[in-house]
């Protein structure tokens, strides 16, 4: 009897093991919503990272550094507010992914998500509990291209090209 609970103990463990490590590689995989994703909270964040998510061509038809002008935009916008930079940046929260057309090598995907000043954590609780705080709506269509091997955020995403 308790050799059985053993094996039901081990088989289980082991099935367990093997799913999380299906999961891990299926995780693992470059798809372009989650690529759409991450540029989004990269964008919203103010992290020069987001350069990492936008397509060489996209790159390379600015005349200048897309990301950097359009941090140093939102930099100077803060500062003329009277705030410093953490507070223009904002994170994304229930974001949702939707297809809207794909081929092989491009994609369409509207972005929706909510969008809130970063702050620090105990404050956007206390701000979620009481009803302070302003959440905005954010929407977008992102085009994306296969280059590389990666997924790459085209066209004009929250019109960076414009800032």
């Amino acid at each position: 009897m308790q050799k059985n609970r053993i094996a039901i103990i081990l088989a289980t463990l082991a099935v367990g093991i093997i799913l999380q490590i299906i999961f891990i590689f299926a995780d693992c995989k470059d798809t372009p919503t989650k690529t759409a994703v991450a540029f989004a909270k990269d964008y919203f964040l103010l992290e020069e990272r987001m350069a990492d998510h936008l397509c060489d061509e996209l790159m390379a038809e600015a005349e200048i550094d897309l990301v950097k002008n359009a941090i140093t935009i939102a930099n100077l916008e803060a500062k003329e507010r009277g705030f410093e930079l953490g507070m223009v940046r904002r994170s994304l929260s229930h974001i949702e992914t939707k297809i809207i057309s794909q081929d092989a090598d491009v994609f369409k995907v509207k972005l929706h998500a909510k969008s809130r000043v970063c702050i620090n954590p105990v404050f956007a609780l206390v701000a979620t509990l009481f009803g302070l705080g302003e959440t905005h709506e954010e929407e977008a269509v992102l085009s994306l291209i296969k280059e590389g091997g990666s997924w790459k955020v085209c066209g004009n995403p929250f019109e960076i090209a414009n800032v």
